[in-house]
């Protein structure tokens, strides 16, 4: 089938095959003469998923597998070569948190399934720990935008295995990775208790929907804010009076902040292009990116901003290179949009990817 003149849209593999696993069959069909333009990762809760995993596939949904989740990430890949981002003006809440990877740490299987239904309802993809050891693990192996952290779980505990989070000897790949503490206790000493060890919110259980999603977008809002504005034509190129208040009013200031972005980003724009032609590893792409997003938020660059924040998400899948031509034409427009506005001189313009 693979080998037709039309391969399929999209494959869904299980994770656990008779005879080989989901992750090994993937990277069979990637390496097909036909591979397929999305691939669908079906996985039970319990399971941890390597950053080598995620690198060929585009979508992990969990099981049991409900229909209109299926249904849903379906429609996402054949709508778009990349990451969905909605063009409403106010994002609905199953879209709020699409593109980010959740960690839940929970030991209850019920509570796993009642959390994990609610973050895929919200966008999320899920990975579930049953206890800090697994958490720390996880943390060490794969990149996740969030914890939710059950406070009482058997061999470490959410409070110790926070504090370890925190910790250099940890050795996580984020130590400032929000944690959003999961308790059956309500009273302000738990809250205090939850705070102490370094989480960064607090939510009881039974979860409501409306305070876990609240709590996500408090921790997460850079991730509200690119499903809620599209990172597009639609998207503003440069906001001139953030730029102005962020120095002060002083338009000398702000023209040599341009200047020195435009420079900057020129040549990390050249290192992202070499990276992704000499194979670099994903976390140097990922990180690439990261300074990138940074820097175009200070220049007042929103819409490249965006562009980057995507490329840091998708770095490492088959969507990279596509995500990487996005950002060189959104770099582009931006430059232009400054010289069109005065900001910086044609000339300048015209050579925008040179150091």
């Amino acid at each position: 089938m693979l080998s037709a003149d039309r391969p399929p849209v999209a494959i869904i593999v299980d994770h656990e095959l008779s005879d080989h696993s989901g992750p090994w069959f993937a990277a069979a069909i990637r390496a097909s003469a036909a591979p397929p333009a999305s691939l669908i990762l079906l996985v039970p809760l319990s399971n941890t998923l390597f950053d080598a995993d995620l690198r060929l596939i585009d979508r992990v949904v969990t099981k049991p597998t409900k229909t209109a989740v299926l249904l849903r990430t379906l429609v996402e890949l054949a709508q778009t070569d990349g990451p969905y981002i909605p063009r409403n003006d106010q994002a609905p809440a199953a879209l709020a948190f699409r593109g980010t990877r959740i960690l839940l740490a929970e030991d209850n299987a019920v509570n796993q399934m009642v959390a994990a239904r609610l973050l895929q309802g919200f966008g999320a993809e899920v990975q579930v720990a049953a206890n800090g050891l697994e958490v720390l693990r996880a943390l060490r192996e794969s990149s996740f935008d969030a914890v939710l952290m059950d406070c009482q779980m058997p061999q470490m505990d959410g409070y110790e295995a926070t504090q370890k989070i925190r910790s250099p000897a940890g050795r996580t790949r984020n130590p400032n990775i929000p944690v959003i503490a999961l308790t059956a206790h309500a009273s302000a000493t738990d809250r205090i208790k939850c705070l102490a060890a370094g989480m960064n919110d607090y939510l009881t259980k039974p979860i409501n929907p409306t305070h876990l999603r609240q709590a996500l977008a408090k921790a997460l809002p850079a991730a509200v804010n690119r499903a809620s504005h599209p990172a597009s034509s639609d998207a503003i190129l440069f906001d001139e009076s953030a730029l102005l208040a962020r120095t002060d009013n002083d338009g000398d200031f702000a023209r040599e902040l341009i200047d020195m972005f435009i420079r900057s980003a020129g040549e990390t724009l050249a290192r992202l292009t070499a990276s992704l032609q000499n194979g670099a590893d994903a976390e140097v792409i990922r990180k690439l990116a990261h300074s990138l997003k940074g820097s175009a938020a200070t220049a007042s660059a929103p819409a490249l901003a965006a562009c980057a924040a995507n490329l840091e998400r998708v770095a490492g899948s088959p969507h990279a290179p596509a995500a990487i031509n996005s950002l060189d034409a959104m770099f582009a427009l931006t430059t232009a949009e400054w010289a069109r506005r005065g900001w910086i001189t044609h000339k300048k313009s015209a050579n925008i990817t040179g150091p």
